[in-house]
């Protein structure tokens, strides 16, 4: 049984430009650079939050001023 001539040995498709097989990698790429941005965003948004309720708790700044704070936080930390 001979191969099938449109399927090429390597795992790149020979008839598939190389400017578009380096475009498609690039687009995985931004993804993933995207994805560990988001990330950091919400490990930041959480640790922020951590804090805010610490100076909450021990009474460093007043409830009123924190409440906005705690709650745009906590916000964030849900729409990821």
């Amino acid at each position: 049984m001979q191969p099938d001539s449109k399927q090429p040995n390597s795992s790149f498709d020979l008839q598939v430009p190389l400017v578009q097989i380096i475009a498609q990698h690039a687009e995985v790429n931004q993804k993933q650079i995207l994805f560990i941005r988001l990330e950091m965003v919400l490990e930041e948004a959480d640790e922020s939050l951590y804090w805010l309720e610490v100076a909450q708790e021990a009474k460093l700044i007043q409830a009123e001023k924190l409440e906005s704070l705690i709650k745009e936080a906590n916000e964030t930390c849900k729409n990821f």
